[in-house]
């Protein structure tokens, strides 16, 4: 069974839209010809997302003249302080539809 979910990464929506992604810590090098990759930089000084599926998002660059950092993938939430390195993604589920007939319970709280 194959599974035709999963998207590149390179096709992802970079809107800030929270995806769910397939990431993988080390598919990218923190350094190319003696220079700090997009990856690498974003990485320098936070922590990063744990390898498999993670909820996440793009964040626009900052640039504040002499500081920038370019754009990078986060942890959804994370504020930005999360960096996460999705290979794949793929859209978040549509949210649960009751069925006709179908009766919600709800836990009501005894204060």
């Amino acid at each position: 069974m194959t599974n035709n979910y999963w998207k590149p990464i390179e096709s992802a929506p970079r809107d800030g839209s929270v995806i769910i992604g397939w990431c993988e810590h080390d598919a990218d090098p923190y350094y190319v010809e003696g220079r700090l990759t997009d990856y690498g930089a974003n990485v320098e000084g936070m922590s990063h997302a744990e390898d498999g599926v993670n909820l996440v998002q793009w964040h626009e660059e900052i640039d504040e003249g002499e500081y920038k950092i370019p754009g990078w993938w986060c942890i959804a939430d994370g504020f930005g302080e999360i960096a996460a390195n999705p290979t794949h993604w793929m859209p978040l589920p549509d949210a649960p539809q009751k069925e006709a007939g179908e009766v919600s319970y709800r836990r009501h709280s005894s204060r």
